[in-house]
């Protein structure tokens, strides 16, 4: 994630941190969508057969799937980690420029982060919990029942995708909000 810094830079100049933040929600919701078919996962089974000339082996599959899908969800995470601190900072300087001498709202907007985060922590867990158990989850055995398994690629894959994908749709929101914004503005100072 770390070395696709130079790219998540390159992107924000040209759209803007809000949209560029947006694509790597999206592009983090594909990437989960992608977990349930890593080994092991809810629908392993059926790449070997569709695609032998890509998996000659159990280790190939292994190795090929985990490389391909953590590649992609790091790059992901590069833009998802930085791109919510920029975004705030943007909002301050936007608001010390339409008011002068105004508070600024900086440690609002960061500890708003902070809680954010943590709700969603506590709910991941909260959550974790409730499909283990209802899926019969059962730690220890050898053989993990199919309801498990699907409970586990709801929670790893379907789960998140959902989650980014409403994140990506609040963005667009925001950003038709400052269009609508910038406008007034506009307006104001003809």
């Amino acid at each position: 994630g770390a070395l696709t810094g130079p790219i998540w830079a390159r992107m924000t100049k040209k759209v803007g941190a809000t949209r560029t933040l947006r694509r790597a929600y999206l592009m983090y919701a594909c990437g989960c969508l992608a977990l349930p078919l890593l080994p092991g996962g809810l629908l392993s089974a059926w790449l070997p057969d569709s695609f032998p000339q890509l998996f000659p082996s159990e280790a190939a599959k292994k190795l090929v799937l985990f490389v391909l899908c953590f590649f992609w969800n790091g790059c992901a995470l590069g833009g998802m980690v930085s791109l919510p601190d920029l975004i705030i900072a943007e909002e301050v300087n936007r608001d010390e420029r339409r008011s002068k001498g105004a508070s600024s709202r900086a440690g609002s907007m960061y500890g708003s982060k902070q809680l954010v985060y943590r709700m969603a922590s506590a709910t991941q867990g909260v959550v974790t919990g409730t499909v283990m158990s209802v899926s019969g989850y059962q730690g220890g055995p050898a053989v993990v029942s199919m309801g498990a398994k699907y409970g586990f690629g709801v929670l790893t894959g379907v789960l998140p995708s959902l989650c980014y994908v409403c994140a990506a749709g609040v963005l667009s929101s925001i950003l038709v909000r400052e269009r609508q914004r910038d406008t007034e503005d506009r307006e104001k100072e003809s």
